[in-house]
């Protein structure tokens, strides 16, 4: 049997999750463009990711999820050409299957020393992904004038 085949017990890949350096892990539920701060926010079950609307934010992610994201609604975009414009080339290459403007992430396959195989007792691979480059420093949303008259319905929670 050839050693690239996939029944060899030999070589079984162990999936682990994404983590990156903002701590935001999970599956992909939405993606809206926020035109206020020129940002895409790319909601997951561990938090938001703010990307910067250029393909160097967007090859910073893996396969999956530009598909996963090529498959969502985008929101907020309203008449932002820019964004409109990299959601249709987005969509365009995931459905040709051929990234040319995008090119995603390729996993860096590494040894867990610490995980065994069940029948061989060799060490598993696993994959690990660079982290995304998505931005540290959102700008704040801008607040009405009128905010002071109703600071008497404002309070602290205290948990």
């Amino acid at each position: 049997m050839p050693a690239s085949s996939s029944k060899d017990p030999a070589h079984v890949w162990q999936k682990t999750s994404i983590i990156d350096k903002h701590g935001v892990t999970g599956m992909i539920l939405a993606m809206r463009f926020e035109e206020d701060k020129k940002l895409f926010a790319i909601k997951r079950d561990g938090g938001v990711q703010y990307l910067k609307p250029t393909s160097e934010a967007f090859n910073s992610l893996p396969r999956y999820d530009l598909v996963n994201l090529a498959n969502r609604e985008l929101l907020g975009h309203s008449n932002h050409a820019v964004a409109m414009g990299l959601w249709q080339v987005l969509q365009r290459e995931v459905r040709s299957g051929k990234f040319e403007m995008f090119k995603p992430q390729v996993p860096k396959r590494v040894r867990d020393k610490n995980v065994r195989h069940p029948v061989t007792n060799k060490s598993l691979k696993k994959l690990v992904y660079k982290p995304v480059l998505c931005e540290s420093k959102i700008p704040l949303s801008k607040l009405s004038k009128d905010i002071l008259g109703n600071i008497w319905y404002w309070y602290v929670d205290p948990k």
